[in-house]
């Protein structure tokens, strides 16, 4: 989009002794492949800029579409992180640093993969 309007400045440049109101009908005469462009280009972006801007906003609430739709729930959602925590969640960028190791929370089993199933399971 902003390379057609790039070439539309530049050639309303190149004809210095006309009026400002008169570029369009320049355009459309010598020119109306951009005019086409610039007019598709806008439909295209009016959606799509909309689309965007939605999911923006379920990605800094941290809720899908359904959940905003259906409004799952009532006051707060019970998941969010915050804007800047949902957005870190949403690109998966480094995780804030902890304090526990990740190995603290799983207990290291002295023995080796038993081949015996477990003794509270069924058999």
């Amino acid at each position: 989009f902003a390379v057609v309007l790039l070439i539309a400045v530049h050639l309303s440049r190149q004809r210095r002794g006309s009026s400002a109101d008169r570029l369009l009908v320049y355009l459309l005469a010598t020119e109306p492949t951009i005019v086409v462009l610039v007019a598709c280009t806008g439909c295209l972006l009016c959606p799509l800029g909309n689309l965007v801007a939605f999911h923006c906003y379920l990605i800094g609430a941290n809720i899908t579409t359904n959940e905003e739709i259906t409004a799952v729930y009532n006051k707060k959602n019970p998941f969010t992180l915050g804007f800047v925590g949902n957005c870190k969640q949403f690109w998966n960028l480094p995780k804030e640093p902890t304090l526990v190791h990740p190995t603290a929370l799983v207990p290291l089993s002295t023995k080796a993969h038993s081949t015996q199933p477990p003794a509270d399971a069924e058999v």
